[in-house]
């Protein structure tokens, strides 16, 4: 695969941000971080830094002027955290911030601009049926519903624009450097220090994919010379409960799954119970497939210091 010889983050500080922008930085990329002096700072990864004075499209084209990029990766979101849902934090972290971005580099396009959309876009689906992207976007929650009309105004607005962009739903990103709250590190540091993790049944499936692949997939999307799609699914095609997870991290860690206290939280109100993504037209158009099955991922996490 051939790395573009610059490329611009947006969202460089969160999970999959800086673990893009260390493989970026690892491949000899020159990669730059944009970042704004209105939104709390995060410790910086590797690159350089675009400092915007807001995140409003004049002050973002006013950041970049004179700048050039192979490539734009936006891996922003907001409300990641179900506890970082309030609704217009939602539509300005996610609808306005794409809008914001894409009308800032209408002057000078990049050659190729990945954008991160997520598999919460999706309406129910019912197994064994996997997620293809053609099944349809009218999501419960309000996350989803925000991620999904920021997916389909992106992919409008940059063909308005005359900017090739390309849209990645991930599934269930997971690594070391995740939020602590997030289930899979929840796990490990539970099973580390024998605690009881408190889960639900366990009985909802999901599709987990290790970062490493997430970040491999993210490139292979902006190398890729030409994509025959806008919208692809970025997921491992491989139902797991999260019982299942559970009990594959207690094995890897070496620890009983008697620490495992499934049924203890209840499902949450718009909990979906099967969320398993069809990764065949992304494997199709780019030379990207899954290089970790779940022990292998869980290993890394649990080895991580």
């Amino acid at each position: 695969m051939v790395n573009p010889p610059n490329a611009l983050i947006v969202g460089a500080t969160g999970f999959l941000g800086r673990a893009l922008v260390s493989r970026l930085h690892h491949d000899g990329v020159s990669t730059y971080i944009l970042l704004f002096r209105d939104r709390a700072r995060r410790p910086l990864p590797a690159g350089h830094v675009i400092e915007s004075r807001s995140s409003a499209a004049a002050d973002i084209r006013a950041a970049l002027e004179g700048a050039r990029f192979d490539c734009v990766y936006h891996v922003a979101a907001a409300g990641v955290s179900p506890a970082e849902r309030d609704p217009q934090a939602l539509l300005d972290g996610n609808l306005g911030l794409i809008s914001n971005v894409l009308f800032a580099m209408a002057g000078s396009p990049p050659r190729r601009f990945v954008y991160t959309g997520s598999c919460a876009e999706y309406s129910r689906a019912e197994p064994p049926q996997l997620i293809s992207e053609e099944h349809p976007t009218l999501p419960r929650s309000v996350y989803g519903a925000a991620k999904a009309a920021a997916t389909i105004w992106a992919t409008a607005l940059a063909q308005r624009l005359g900017i090739s962009l390309v849209a990645l739903r991930l599934f269930h990103i997971y690594g070391p450097g995740e939020a602590p709250s997030r289930l899979v590190p929840y796990l490990v540091d539970c099973l580390r220090n024998e605690v009881h993790a408190k889960l639900t049944k366990g009985e909802q499936y999901r599709d987990a994919l290790y970062i490493d692949d997430a970040v491999s997939a993210l490139l292979a999307a902006a190398a890729a010379p030409t994509l025959s799609e806008t919208v692809y699914n970025v997921c491992s095609g491989c139902p797991v409960t999260v019982r299942g997870l559970a009990d594959t991290a207690a094995r890897v860690i070496g620890k009983s799954t008697e620490f495992l206290e499934f049924g203890a939280l209840p499902y949450r109100h718009d909990e979906e119970m099967w969320v398993v993504g069809d990764n065949r037209r992304f494997v199709r158009d780019t030379t990207w497939s899954p290089a970790f099955d779940l022990e292998a991922g869980l290993a890394r996490v649990a080895h991580a210091r």
